[in-house]
This record gives structure tokens, sequence and C-alpha cells, in this order.
């Protein structure tokens, strides 16, 4: 990639996103998911974009299941908009942040990037069905899909585990929580955007990548971490497990990219 391009940033102000101001290479793209195609590609030329990481989506799986029309609107249709922008303006790279549940969960983990795919939430499945369009209908822009696992970022909203548990913690909520004997693959948000940068900005830029941190922890575990903070941690005692039918566990194999 040339030295002094700038990177464009969809959905700069989320969990992932708010941690691009880091890179003095990227620039916000302020154009709505529901801007039409040309505004968009207007918005990228005037920047002078050269790549493009397309963070903007739905990203909460209980909003998914509550809204799939919705959720394959942002998810889907709206991908694939930015995507064709990005070639209007002439922006050589984009990359769509996807999502490790678009793996068959059901297999036995950890998932590396040729693991089976099979997603069984709406969310999995839209984030899934935008990496087919993306792949299938190669045009000029280059396209690289970045599975991103679970991501910790106390300041994140809606029903992110992280965010949650810090709002639990700030009004001491020790009401039962679902699955904390469950393990999950968690990676601080702010690295999960330095592995992007550092993505959109290789050689090889490859067709698809895992970003997480390969290693297992409990929700119990990190509920502890979380009220510990603010010095609770002789109280996590009193919140009780709710069993659920989510995965026991979600671990993935990190790609090297570099």
């Amino acid at each position: 990639m040339e030295e002094n391009n700038l990177i464009g940033i969809t959905g700069a102000t989320g969990s992932i996103g708010s941690y691009a101001s880091n890179f003095p290479e990227t620039i916000s793209i302020y154009s709505r998911l529901e801007s039409s195609l040309l505004s968009i590609a207007d918005e990228l030329k005037e920047k002078k974009v050269h790549s493009l990481i397309h963070l903007a989506g739905l990203s909460d799986p209980k909003e998914c299941e509550k809204n799939p029309d919705y959720c394959y609107f942002i998810n889907v249709d709206c991908t694939r908009k930015f995507y064709e922008a990005a070639n209007i303006a002439g922006v050589k790279r984009f990359l769509f942040v996807s999502s490790g549940h678009v793996y068959d969960l059901n297999q036995p983990c950890p998932y590396d990037i040729k693991s089976p795919v099979n997603p069984t939430s709406v969310y999995g499945k839209s984030k899934l069905d935008a990496e087919r369009i993306l792949l299938n209908n190669k045009i000029d822009t280059q396209v690289s899909i970045a599975r991103v696992f679970s991501t910790l970022n106390q300041h994140s909203i809606g029903n992110h585990l992280y965010g949650k548990l810090h709002q639990r913690a700030v009004s001491k909520d020790f009401s039962p929580i679902h699955g904390l004997n469950k393990i999950r693959d968690l990676l601080p948000a702010s690295d999960v955007m330095e592995f992007l940068i550092k993505l959109i900005k290789s050689k090889s830029f490859v067709e698809k990548v895992n970003i997480c941190s390969g290693k297992g922890r409990t929700i119990a575990d990190l509920v502890y971490e979380v009220f510990s903070k603010y010095g609770l941690q002789d109280r996590v005692s009193e919140i009780m497990n709710i069993e659920d039918n989510s995965p026991s566990k979600i671990i993935g194999v990190p790609s090297n990219f570099l």
C-alpha cells in the first residue's frame, strides 16, 4: 500500500471504530447507511479515501433476532452499497468487518479460517450473506473479510456483554446472568482496530482472516474482573447463573497476515 493514503472508517463511533482516532492515517466517513450510493461515493472522493474499513452495521445479536429484515438491510444491502460506492470513488481496498458467528458453532473449536461455516443466528447469517456477495461480485476495489470474535469495550452500548457488565457494577446489580460458564474468545476493541489497520495496509491483503485472541475465558471470570474494578469482588458470588442454549465454547485461531 502506498504511503500517506487515507483510510476511511465507517461506524467510527462504534465499539471498535471509536479507536480509529488513535491512527492519524484514518478519516471518519459520515455518510449514513441509508445514504444514497452516489452521495457516499461523493464523500469518499472528496476525502480522497484510498482504502475503506466498513465497520458500520447492526452488531447486537438480540436486536437482529427481533428485527431480521432490518438486520439484513443494514448488514447486507448497505454493505453492498458501500462497496459499490467505494468502487465508483476509486477506492483501492475495502475491508469488511464480519464475525466469528459465521462459523458452524456446533463443530468443535477452535475455529480457523477454513473451518465450516453454518451460522444459526440472524446476525451470523447476515454477515455470511454479506461476505458471499462481496467475494462473488468482485469489481475493481479489492476485498478482504475480517472475522472478528468477541470484543471488550466498557463504553459499548446495547446488549454488548462487557459494557453491560460495567453498567451492572456501577448500579450494583447482582441479578442472575445467562451463561456464566460459557467460554468466549475476547479481545480488546482497541487491539481489534490495530489489527484492522495492519491488515488494510498489508502487502498481501488476504481474502479472509480471523481477528481474535485464540484464548478462551469464562463469562464468570469476566464478571469477576469487571466487578473487582468497582471494589465489588466479594459480592460476585451473589450473581447466579442462568443456563441458556448458546454454544458452550467459541474460540478462534488468529490469522497471521503480516
